[in-house]
């Protein structure tokens, strides 16, 4: 990456630290005008230059964190593009009684969150109440832990509006925030709960959990006038055995489910439905089936981009896209949905090129010119030497496409076993992602990241 120092002789010997408006303009340009011109000061505080500002942004536009339903975060839902459907869908589903279920699955980083903080927002402005953080379900959670989970987030929502607490609340604040301490016994509703050193023992009655939480739901019901929506995360990578525990939580958490005024949505990866919410009969029948999100389109790519840049845009310049909304659409192409990743390509490559040269927009060629070889060598330290080898000559083989185990072997040359492991070692690291079955046959194909490492971003140059 060139110096701070360089890069900043180089914006003022094209006067981009005079006046942005510098780039020629023609009909087919993208750039954003807007109504002035503002001058961008030079550089004072100490710390590198931002080269956002020489392109008429205030930040980076390719963040990937996700989009939060508070109109005054940094990123808000106002940014969120496409998925309107799944929207209207779920907002039936939450709709429709005194309780509801609503799954969402989807590939890691295709945007499960922002697309559920959105909808957050859209509940809360139908009058339903609501929570930023959500519960997570994690190898360890039980009843108990979970129940505790949700009692916080409760207390949280009456928090936030002021209300004081009767002794119900003051009680459930002691046990799920830890305010009280001291050895000795207290009572929340009808369950005895002892104080070791602050540890809670997680052996209260299931029947007595539940009278709890629906207590609590039905307070809160009344407090406020409103039914309350509650955001479980965390359902993603879950290996067997993991899944399995999963889906035993949710069978002992059964009741919990239909509790009135509590409304749910839980969020996990592309399979969770039936690899957790239909394990067991009496789950999978107050469940509906899941909304599952979809790779974003290229139009919605191109729009997703044109929103962030106008949300950074500095007021008074003149805005130079980075990476021009369609070229970028292109590119998403390589990752399948996976937004996350396809985002953090933009941005490593904008940080090692953008400006360089000029300021104007980088292109695909250059985008994967520039991640390529990094890109390879952090896939190779990952998974060794070895393993990359037979990665490459998987993929190359295979030209990019879909393969499988017995097709992985014949291309990396080993054998049957060793290409299972093999595959199975890949996909832990994130390289290769289960596509579809067919029979007894199950297809992959190499994720985003490793098409850029290896030069195979069709239409593009390799490093």
């Amino acid at each position: 990456m060139m110096p701070s120092s360089s890069i900043m002789r180089r914006l003022t010997n094209a006067c981009m630290m005079r006046n942005v408006c510098i780039m020629r303009k023609n009909k087919n340009s993208s750039i954003i005008a807007f109504e002035a011109d503002e001058p961008i000061p030079p550089r004072e505080l100490a710390g590198p230059v931002s080269i956002w500002s020489a392109y008429g942004l205030t930040a980076n536009p390719f963040f990937q964190e996700e989009l939060r339903s508070d109109p005054a975060a940094p990123y808000p839902v106002a940014l969120h593009v496409g998925r309107d459907d799944e929207m209207r869908l779920a907002l039936r589903h939450l709709g429709g009684g005194t309780s509801s279920r609503v799954i969402v699955e989807g590939a890691p980083g295709i945007g499960k969150t922002s697309f559920v903080n959105k909808l957050k927002a859209e509940v809360t402005r139908n009058g339903m109440l609501t929570h930023a953080d959500p519960v997570r379900i994690v190898a360890d959670s039980t009843v108990l832990s979970f129940v505790a989970d949700v009692l916080r987030v409760l207390l949280r929502i009456r928090n936030a509006r002021g209300l004081a607490s009767d002794a119900f609340w003051t009680r459930t604040a002691r046990l799920v925030e830890g305010e009280d301490t001291m050895s000795g016994g207290v009572t929340l509703g009808p369950i005895g709960v002892s104080y070791q050193g602050g540890r809670v023992p997680a052996e209260a009655p299931l029947g007595t959990l539940y009278e709890v939480l629906a207590e609590g739901a039905a307070r809160l019901t009344e407090e406020l006038g409103a039914h309350v929506l509650l955001h479980v995360n965390n359902l993603e990578n879950l290996g067997d055995d993991d899944a399995k525990r999963a889906a035993r939580l949710l069978r002992d958490l059964r009741d919990f489910m239909m509790i009135a005024g509590a409304h749910w949505i839980f969020v996990g990866a592309t399979g969770v439905d039936y690899a957790v919410f239909r394990e067991y009969d009496q789950v999978a029948g107050i469940f509906p089936h899941p909304i599952v999100l979809e790779p974003l389109s290229d139009a919605e790519v191109a729009e997703l981009l044109r929103r962030r840049y106008q949300h950074l845009a500095r007021e008074g310049a003149q805005l130079v896209p980075p990476v021009e909304p369609q070229v970028a659409a292109d590119l998403y192409g390589l990752y399948r949905g996976d937004l996350r990743n396809f985002l953090r390509l933009l941005s490593d490559s904008a940080a090692l090129a953008l400006g360089v040269e000029a300021i104007e927009p980088l292109s695909a060629e250059r985008i994967v010119a520039v991640a390529a070889p990094r890109y390879a060598r952090a896939i190779e330290r990952r998974i060794g030497a070895l393993d990359y080898q037979h990665l490459s000559r998987i993929v190359g083989g295979s030209k990019g496409g879909e393969f499988n185990v017995a097709s992985a072997a014949q291309l990396a040359g080993v054998g049957q076993s060793g290409a299972s492991r093999l595959v199975a070692r890949l996909r832990e690291a994130g390289l290769v992602v289960q596509t579809r079955t067919e029979a007894k046959r199950v297809f992959y194909r190499p994720a985003g990241q490793v098409l850029v490492a290896l030069g195979l971003a069709g239409g593009t140059a390799g490093p």
